[in-house]
C-alpha cells in the first residue's frame, strides 16, 4: 500500500487538507484551524504557494489527481478499496477529462475525507 502515496503526493495532500480546512473555516465564519497547517512547516520559500485547492489539484499529474479522487471516495465510503476507487477515477479521467474530475474533488470536504481514507487504509 505504500505505493499509493509518494512523498510528493503526501506534501500535496497536506496542502489540500490545509487549504480546504481554511476555506471551510472561512465559509463558517471561524478562524482558520491551527491543526490544518501542512505537516513539515513552510513550503519551499522560492515557490509561490498555491492559493486554492483548485490550484493544487490542477498542478498535480493526472495519476495523482486520480489518487486524490480515490482517497476522497474511500474516505466517503463510496468504494471499499483504494484499488476499486482508483480504477474508477482513471476511467472517469479518460471519459470526462481532468477538469471534470478536479471539479468533482474540489466540491467535497477534503479536509475530512482524505484523513479518513488515510486512517482507513492505515497510511496515516
Amino acid at each position: 500500500m505504500s505505493d499509493v502515496i509518494s512523498p510528493t503526493l503526501r506534501r500535496s495532500l497536506d496542502q489540500l487538507i490545509a487549504l480546504d480546512a481554511r476555506k471551510h473555516d472561512a465559509d463558517a465564519g471561524a478562524p482558520a484551524s491551527a491543526a490544518a497547517s501542512p505537516a513539515g512547516g513552510a513550503a519551499d520559500p522560492g515557490a509561490a504557494a498555491p492559493r486554492t485547492t483548485l490550484d493544487v489539484l490542477n498542478g498535480l499529474p493526472n495519476d495523482d489527481v486520480c489518487r486524490v479522487a480515490a482517497l476522497m471516495w474511500v474516505g466517503r465510503g463510496d468504494f471499499p478499496t483504494f484499488a476499486e476507487a482508483y480504477d474508477y477515477a482513471k476511467l472517469d479521467l479518460q471519459i470526462r477529462g481532468k477538469g471534470t474530475l478536479v471539479a468533482t474533488v474540489v466540491q467535497k470536504p477534503l479536509f475530512e475525507l482524505v484523513p479518513a481514507a488515510l486512517r482507513k487504509l492505515k497510511l496515516a
